[in-house]
Formats: C-alpha cells, sequence, structure tokens
C-alpha cells in the first residue's frame, strides 16, 4: 500500500488548489460540500477553502468514488464512528467486495460481447477475465501533512 503525501503550506486550502491537489473537479468537491459530506470555510469574497480534516475526507471520497462507490454508500461509511472498529471494517469489506464482483461480471459480460464480434478467433476471451478478488490493485492512501513552521 503506497501513501501520497503532500505537505501543506497553510492551514488550508483553496478549493482550485484542492481540486488540482486531489485530481477532482471545483464542481464535483462542491457536490460533496452540498450532500454533507465534508465542509468548507469562506473567506470575506465568499470564497470556499478546506481545512486538513476536510481534505484528508475529500482524498477518502475520491478513493472512494475511483473504486466505484456510490456518493451514498462513501457517505455512509464516512458517518462511521471511529470506535464501530470491526463493524466498520466489516462494512467496508463488504462494499469492496460487492463492487469487485460487479467488476468481475462486467468483465465477463465484455469478454463475451468480444466473443460475438471475433468469431473463429480461437481464442476464447472470457479465459483471461481475472477471479474478482485477484483484480483488487493496492489502494493508494493519501495523507496530507501540514509542514512544520
Amino acid at each position: 500500500m503506497s501513501i501520497v503525501s503532500f505537505p501543506l503550506t497553510k492551514t488550508s486550502l483553496p478549493i482550485g488548489e484542492a481540486s488540482k491537489r486531489l485530481g477532482l473537479t471545483a464542481r464535483a468537491i462542491r457536490l460533496y460540500e452540498e450532500r454533507g459530506l465534508l465542509k468548507s470555510r469562506r473567506d470575506r469574497q465568499g470564497r470556499r477553502s478546506f481545512d486538513c480534516i476536510n481534505l484528508e475526507r475529500l482524498a477518502y471520497i475520491a478513493s472512494g468514488r475511483q473504486a466505484g462507490l456510490s456518493i451514498r454508500q462513501i457517505a455512509d461509511l464516512l458517518d462511521l464512528a471511529p470506535s464501530a472498529g470491526d463493524s466498520g471494517r466489516e462494512m467496508v469489506d463488504e462494499l469492496c467486495r460487492q463492487r469487485l464482483a460487479q467488476l468481475h461480471q462486467d468483465a465477463r459480460n465484455v469478454a463475451a460481447f468480444m466473443a460475438l464480434h471475433m468469431p473463429g478467433s480461437g481464442s476464447d476471451p472470457t479465459s483471461e477475465v481475472p477471479e474478482p478478488y485477484g483484480m483488487a490493485r493496492k489502494v493508494q492512501r493519501v495523507r496530507i501533512e501540514p509542514v512544520p513552521q
């Protein structure tokens, strides 16, 4: 598991900077805020900025979206108290297993479609579809660290 770390030179980042660093659009970030997944601060001109805690939440949201989880599923995971312990881990595990199973089914469907359009090629594209848990790649964790002053 690799950890991506980028230093913060300030106590918060404006939405544009957060967008660039996390590879999200400002529109997506505003949507996550509207849905209650994170909170921003506003400056005198009404521009959004995000503190370290909300940047970490945003990185978690981005990771979940990349994994194909819905906003509702991510919201449910964010709502889990840290004290949820094993039940929280079980919920994450179950969501990820469901997602991997769906990806596996999607891959089989694509392979079957390919077979329809490549008759007589001698190869069976479904044989190249990996088992669902073999498809899991190392998850990239994001840690945001303030720069010591």
